[in-house]
């Protein structure tokens, strides 16, 4: 006989054992764990840039096919969505996984190594998609449990502008819409197998900001009469000091940001 609890205002069913057995998810992801790390070392071997993760794609899709989802491809151009139909009622939840790779050059002797000039899997996506697929060969073992579907979204084009727009203005978030969304990111600094999770921002986004400052231009050997915008703004700060300056009296002292200039142009003369 099933027993309910209030537990956060939520509600837990603890059912007797005579009546269901809770499947030991834990252990059947230790049982993937060898196809993982096939499928994150072959992708960090062949790393694709962004919309073209055509090779990413299809072992997506191959994968997905064949435990049963229904896939679509071509979404965002090279983006992949699937659906799980569970066999009960409820909600669909969205699983998100990116999946380009950086124009770096990786350098190491690791036996999966980029096989791609130029290539890298530099910021984890190809564990994003080997975890994503995880779950996916997980969940589609208790399809028939499920009080709802589950819809997997491979995005691509993460690392640039226009991924996620994209997926999402070819439907990805609909028919079904998903009730709600995760998503992971993998970390180095943390051992392996630990999941971190908080309430609010848990990692910086990348965006493009333009700031133009105005200065007055001359000779290199007669600094005094120029206005150096890259040296001086009046204030006793730099141009260099902008990102920083953002961070202004109105932001809340506990809300996490953080700030860097990654580029900086001020002309093509050695002298002037």
């Amino acid at each position: 006989r099933g027993a309910a609890d209030g537990v956060g205002g939520h509600h837990l069913v603890v059912w007797g054992k005579d009546r269901m057995t809770a499947p030991d998810y834990r252990a059947e992801a230790e049982g993937l764990l060898t196809k993982l790390v096939a499928w994150r070392r072959d992708l960090h071997a062949h790393p694709e840039l962004s919309f073209h993760e055509v090779r990413t794609a299809g072992l997506i899709a191959d994968t997905l096919g064949e435990l049963g989802y229904e896939v679509r491809t071509g979404v965002a151009r090279t983006g992949v969505v699937a659906l799980l139909h569970g066999g009960r009622p409820g909600p669909t939840v969205m699983l998100r996984a990116d999946m380009d790779a950086l124009p770096i050059q990786e350098i190491s002797e690791a036996p999966y190594v980029s096989q791609t000039p130029g290539v890298m899997h530099a910021c984890g996506h190809d564990g994003h998609v080997a975890i994503g697929l995880g779950a996916a060969s997980l969940l589609a073992r208790h399809a028939a449990d499920l009080p709802g579907n589950v819809l997997f979204v491979f995005q691509p084009a993460e690392e640039r502008d226009g991924g996620a727009a994209a997926m999402i203005a070819d439907g990805a978030l609909s028919d079904p819409a998903p009730a709600a969304a995760f998503g992971l990111h993998l970390w180095n600094a943390f051992p392996f197998g630990r999941v971190v999770a908080q309430a609010g921002p848990i990692m910086a986004a990348a965006d493009i900001l333009k700031i133009v400052v105005r200065g007055k231009g001359g000779h290199g050997g007669q600094p005094h009469e120029t206005v150096g915008v890259q040296h001086h703004r009046g204030d006793g700060r730099t141009a260099r000091d902008a990102p920083h300056l953002l961070d202004g009296r109105a932001r809340d002292r506990v809300d996490p940001s953080a700030g860097a200039a990654g580029w900086r142009h001020s002309g093509h003369g050695r002298r002037v």
